[in-house]
């Protein structure tokens, strides 16, 4: 089984097209830092990896084929500054 016919980060639509699906994971996470040294994206970058582990996994104990959308990223917008509270405004 190749990655690109269950994560469709890294598909293209040639590789998909003649494939059924009977499931769709769609992995979210947070947009925010995380310190000084891991990258923003870091909580949709783990629920992503281990949603293509589980298609995987799926696929190969199961036959459940699965298709992985790109992961739903959200984020927490301030919208005053952090010195002034929200009831000020």
């Amino acid at each position: 089984m190749e990655k690109r016919e269950i994560d469709l980060t890294v598909s293209c639509y040639g590789k998909v097209k003649g494939v059924k699906y009977d499931v769709v994971i769609l992995p979210w996470g947070a947009t925010e830092p995380h310190n000084l040294h891991l990258p923003y994206l870091t909580d949709c970058i783990l629920p992503h990896d281990i949603a293509v582990d589980a298609a995987a996994l799926a696929l190969q104990n199961s036959g459940v084929r699965c298709m992985v959308m790109p992961p739903f990223r959200s984020a927490f917008i301030r919208a005053t500054p952090p010195s002034r509270p929200f009831w000020k405004t």
